[in-house]
């Protein structure tokens, strides 16, 4: 049987006081007397601290960890929001998202002071009661404490990445080895992200894909030309100079190849079979299936045992090159319709695949290149041409966007709401508090997106520092490379 001063013993200080202000006054003063003559007896006297293990100190410790819990709710609160409005905004490409992010955490840490006092008096009925100044100003310290947090721990971690990543990218050790690389983001900025940044800025939702798909199929060339570029002119119109750079480039390059066979004489048989193909089983049965096969056999006679030279053949090329570019941009719809009813198209996509697989191996042999170096070298260009007209239309569609924000009244009539029903009180809402004071500027947030996508320039003194190390890190054998870039 167990004895009732121990069990009372043995709750937690906040829970023997409730208990004993429920009993009459003659009651508290044989259980106070009690516990004083156990405690005075120390071979008899029990401990008020229960076994671990026992119901009673499992229930301490619960209770315990629930008085932490409720504590933490002012840094929870603050890091929470904090995160979700600094990461929705771009710490590094949305206008003011540092501020936004600061904003969000004082916020949270406000709301989750209010949290933890509303708890820790539900839980806690006989602490003294917080008076509303010194609530106040309780919930007013912890938001500045949860901002100053968010601030000191955001920009610290930017500038730290930004000294370490360009060290790490020049270290060949830190190249080889998944856990350095994560550690140092070595590489950040390249390959698929680097695609996925150069798209954001050349394109809006509606025109990524294509977008994205004539970026991946020339990152490369693209991130060649961009890493020429000082940082100053790392935006949106320096990308649409590095995509003309590089298509002006492969021009010469594939001119240059050309010259030697430009005048030379062949029978471009192929294409007109190309032509052909298009015919079906069917056409001859419906008028305008007939119509369609006799269009066919038409186009195939410009080709079939007709001379043509090389040079007439690429400039033909060319010109179909340019004009099926402009359709392939379309919209899907557009580009369905056009499909569908055009056979002209039709007849200009085989006539185009048929010039590429007759001039191409010609290119590669006058020019001494591995067979299909030209396609690639084409098929890039064609990717090029393609985001070339993007980018011109982003920029005119984003520098007209921008102009206009930075004439337009950033607060006006139409921010404000009022409505008032029969039965209820009259309600107001406020909107577009955010832009009023940070505006969206979509061509800015676009050339970080470009400068994003390309490793940083280097000033001088660190540029030669770097460079130094990472020559003599390339000299040192695997392993002692690997001991050096640890020990840094």
């Amino acid at each position: 049987m167990s004895d009732p001063i121990n069990d009372f013993m043995a709750l937690p200080k906040d829970q023997q006081l409730t208990t004993l202000q429920k009993l009459p006054p003659e009651r508290q003063e044989w259980i106070l007397g009690q516990i004083k003559q156990r405690r005075s007896k120390p071979v008899a006297s029990v401990s008020a601290t229960p076994s671990p293990f026992s119901l009673p100190g499992i229930k301490n410790k619960v209770l315990t960890a629930r008085d932490w819990a409720v504590d933490q709710l002012p840094a929870v609160g603050g890091g929470l929001v904090g995160g979700i409005l600094g990461g929705g905004t771009g710490i590094e490409t949305g206008p003011g998202a540092l501020g936004t992010a600061a904003l969000g955490a004082a916020a949270g840490g406000g709301l989750g002071e209010d949290l933890r006092q509303v708890l820790t008096e539900k839980f806690h009925p006989e602490n003294k009661r917080m008076g509303p100044i010194e609530s106040g100003a309780s919930m007013a310290r912890q938001a500045g404490l949860q901002a100053a947090n968010e601030v000191g721990g955001r920009v610290p971690g930017r500038i730290v990445s930004r000294f370490l990543r360009p060290v790490a990218d020049m270290l060949p050790a830190l190249q080889k080895y998944p856990i350095l690389k994560g550690i140092f983001a070595v590489g950040e900025g390249r390959g698929d992200q680097a695609a996925e940044h150069l798209t954001a800025a050349a394109a809006n939702k509606q025109g990524a894909g294509v977008a994205l798909e004539a970026i991946s199929n020339t990152i490369d060339d693209i991130s060649k030309e961009l890493e020429k570029l000082p940082a100053n002119q790392r935006n949106v119109q320096g990308f649409l100079d590095a995509v003309n750079a590089r298509k002006t480039d492969m021009n010469a390059e594939s001119g240059a190849s050309m010259m030697p066979i430009a005048g030379v004489i062949t029978v471009p048989d192929g294409i007109a079979r190309n032509i052909k193909n298009l015919a079906r089983s069917y056409m001859g049965k419906t008028a305008e299936g007939r119509a369609q096969s006799n269009y066919l056999m038409k186009r195939a006679q410009e080709f079939e045992g007709k001379e043509w030279t090389f040079g007439e053949l690429d400039q033909l090329r060319t010109d179909l090159s340019s004009q099926l570019a402009k359709h392939r941009v379309k919209g899907s719809v557009a580009k369905y319709t056009a499909e569908k009813g055009d056979m002209d198209l039709a007849v200009d996509n085989a006539i185009l695949q048929g010039l590429r697989d007759t001039i191409y191996p010609e290119m590669d042999r006058a020019a001494g290149k591995p067979a299909g170096y030209f396609e690639s070298l084409k098929g890039r260009q064609s990717s090029l041409i393609t985001l070339q007209e993007i980018l011109e239309k982003r920029i005119r569609d984003l520098t007209g966007s921008q102009a206009v924000s930075e004439v337009t009244s950033r607060f006006g009539s139409e921010n404000i709401s009022l409505s008032a029903h029969a039965g209820s009180l009259p309600r107001a809402g406020i909107y577009g508090i955010r832009e009023a004071f940070s505006p969206t500027r979509e061509l800015e947030t676009a050339s970080k997106h470009v400068a994003k996508a390309v490793p940083p320039v280097y000033s001088q003194p660190w540029e030669t520092l770097f460079t130094t190390a990472a020559r003599v890190e390339e000299s040192k054998p695997p392993k002692k490379r690997v001991a050096a870039a640890l020990s840094q």
